[in-house]
């Protein structure tokens, strides 16, 4: 038995009229929305880049800082409140305030990409130790197209070993 054939009024099989012009719609429609999402993707990845950038620059500023911490004299680590200042920080350049990361563009020109607020705490270690500071840093800035400050924060513990 012989596969029945499906003819037009024009004599044509309808394997040869080739495809319509709605099959072509659906296709074009079908390809826009998967580059749609595509491009919606793209500005998602671009927007989580700069946010991990920042986080990088916070992180390394108050790494650094940290770090700074070593070279001040147990004695001198008083106890301090955020939003204070001691002797000490300012001839180090770590006592509170704004840091500006700055980034080089062509043709020389600089250009402050972000101002970060950072701020230190230096607390006795709870129950009381004498040779132990707890030592807190936080690292504030506002991102792009947001009102809540984002934050970051260090903490460690310096030991007197002068004991």
């Amino acid at each position: 038995m012989k596969p029945k054939i499906i003819r037009n009024e024009s004599g044509l099989d309808r394997r040869h009229l080739g495809i319509s012009l709605i099959e072509v719609m659906i296709a074009l429609m079908v390809l826009s929305f998967g580059l749609l999402t595509v491009a919606l993707m793209q500005l998602h990845a671009m927007q989580g880049t700069s946010k991990g950038r920042h986080l990088t620059a916070a992180s390394m500023i108050a790494r650094e800082q940290l770090e700074q911490v070593g070279r001040v004299p147990f004695s001198a680590l008083n106890n301090k409140a955020w939003g204070q200042s001691e002797a000490w920080m300012t001839e180090l350049g770590l006592a509170q305030g704004n840091v500006s990361v700055v980034v080089d563009q062509p043709g020389g020109a600089v250009q402050v990409e972000r101002v970060y607020a950072v701020d230190w705490k230096i607390s006795d270690v709870v129950p009381q130790n004498l040779d132990l500071k707890n030592i807190e840093l936080s690292v504030t800035w506002l991102d792009e197209n947001s009102v809540n400050p984002k934050s970051f924060s260090l903490a460690t513990l310096v030991v007197n070993n002068k004991r």
